[in-house]
């Protein structure tokens, strides 16, 4: 596999682990029949707290990824000069 299919085989991983996290809020949610914020309830709570802590590393993976595959190539580049 080379660097940029890497790259986007992680963050497709990463795309579907907060749409199964979004779905898991969203049911919890449904279940709680609480429309903002967690009603009180430490399980949806919880829920929310796996979305946000998963949305917010997300980035941080997908940046560390990116510099990961620009080190990469310099090396390459460098070796090859």
């Amino acid at each position: 596999m080379t660097y940029p299919a890497v790259t986007a085989f992680y963050a497709a991983v990463f795309a579907l682990l907060y749409v199964g996290l979004s779905s898991w809020v969203v049911a919890g949610r449904l279940s709680a029949d609480v429309l903002h914020g967690d009603g009180g309830n430490q399980t949806l709570e919880k829920r929310i707290r796996a979305q946000a802590i998963s949305g917010n590393t997300c980035h941080w993976r997908s940046s560390s990824l990116l510099c990961w595959k620009r080190r990469a190539a310099a090396q390459v580049w460098c070796a090859a000069s």
